[in-house]
């Protein structure tokens, strides 16, 4: 059997092992159809060159001189995936009506009640008070003044955006002691607020804003900078680089917890990237580490290494140590998610096996039709 096929039946035994292809759901139906006619198309024997046992050679006269091997059935919608290919054009219509066309159009339906304008009543607010100028509350004719008038104001709501960088000093307030006690200092002073980095110039608000630009919003260094540059604070990215580097030990109890989470998961996702950064490590030439992601259900975590061995999956997993994790690990081809150990069972991304299973097929495929346009040629050479 060709080796494709090999791996076609492999997958097929993986998808009923993890319950794939018995899921409920569209997916599991989905990877039912296209199993459905790759084996079809793997097992047709007349006009081609795929059967079950093995490979046919089709006669000279089955397939003429110059022909085109024909994609395969399905191709267009699986290899590439939907958002890939471009949707069917439609036939135009005379009548746009959404009844017609069967899509409820974009925006606001016609006939239906709009909404009042939002008032955001549960942010903070700030009242300003605009008043008339004294000098025209007087009637420009008689000179007589205008009194109030009930209720005496009209109420409008504005909404304000204001991000303000502050210095804030702490000013400690001391006292001296009016007694002659021994045991008590002769000058007190009210402690100093606690601070995240020790010695450090900025507030707990400060550093939680940074960790927010940085990693919820996804704001470069530079950036970041550049915000603060244009309400006032002029900083350094080394400083803000620093910063980093002292929270990320304030961190590592956390980190520590969602790795220790995601390793009781026992079925997971795994990939790596190449990855700049700019830090000596000695015996290492070059700027370029690996980033992995450890994906379970509910977290993912991530791992920075400079190596792109079966050391850092081995390391994660614990399979050093006397409590190895134990699971489903889903994965590429690449070949150290296939060494890790008996505790760790390995199985290959759906996307990835119909990809390769539909390229050794059209290769395949192709190299048959070429042989038999070869046959074909000899054997007309031959009558002449």
């Amino acid at each position: 059997m060709p080796l494709y096929l090999l791996k076609f039946n492999k997958l097929l035994r993986i998808g009923e092992h993890t319950g794939q292809l018995s899921r409920p759901d569209a997916s599991g139906s989905v990877l039912l159809s296209r199993f459905a006619r790759l084996r079809k198309y793997a097992g047709q024997t007349s006009g081609h060159s795929f059967a079950v046992a093995g490979r046919l050679v089709p006669t000279a006269a089955a397939i003429p001189l110059h022909t085109q091997p024909p994609a395969l059935p399905g191709s267009g919608s699986w290899v590439f995936g939907r958002a890939a290919q471009p949707p069917p054009k439609a036939e135009a219509s005379r009548d746009n009506s959404p009844h017609v066309q069967g899509k409820r159009p974009r925006g606001q339906q016609k006939g239906a009640k709009g909404h009042d304008r939002r008032q955001y009543a549960e942010l903070p607010e700030r009242i300003e008070i605009h008043d008339i100028p004294k000098e025209k509350l007087h009637c420009p004719c008689c000179g007589l003044p205008c009194d109030p008038f009930p209720p005496g104001e009209e109420t409008s709501t504005r909404t304000d955006w204001r991000v303000r960088v502050e210095r804030v000093v702490d000013r400690r307030l001391s006292y001296h002691k009016t007694c002659r006690c021994p045991e008590v200092p002769a000058i007190i002073t009210a402690p100093p607020p606690l601070k995240v980095i020790p010695k450090g110039l900025f507030t707990a608000e400060f550093i939680a804003r940074l960790m927010i630009e940085k990693y919820v919003l996804g704001r470069p260094l530079h950036r970041i900078g550049a915000a603060m540059h244009m309400e006032g604070l002029d900083l350094a990215q080394g400083t803000l680089a620093g910063v980093f580097q002292q929270v990320s030990a304030l961190l590592s109890p956390l980190y520590d917890a969602i790795h220790a989470h995601c390793l009781s998961a026992g079925l997971w996702q795994a990939d790596e990237t190449g990855w700049k950064v700019f830090e000596e490590v000695e015996g290492k030439a070059s700027n370029r580490w690996w980033l992995w992601a450890f994906a379970s259900p509910d977290t993912v975590v991530f791992v920075m290494d400079p190596s792109r061995s079966a050391a850092v999956p081995k390391k994660f997993f614990g399979l050093t140590g006397d409590n190895p994790a134990k699971g489903l690990l889903g994965s590429d081809f690449y070949r150290v998610y296939q060494v890790l150990g008996e505790t760790i069972l390995s199985f290959f991304c759906w996307a990835h096996l119909l990809f390769h299973l539909s390229f050794h097929l059209l290769r395949h495929h192709r190299r048959d039709c070429a042989i038999s346009c070869s046959l074909a040629g000899n054997s007309r050479a031959g009558a002449k």
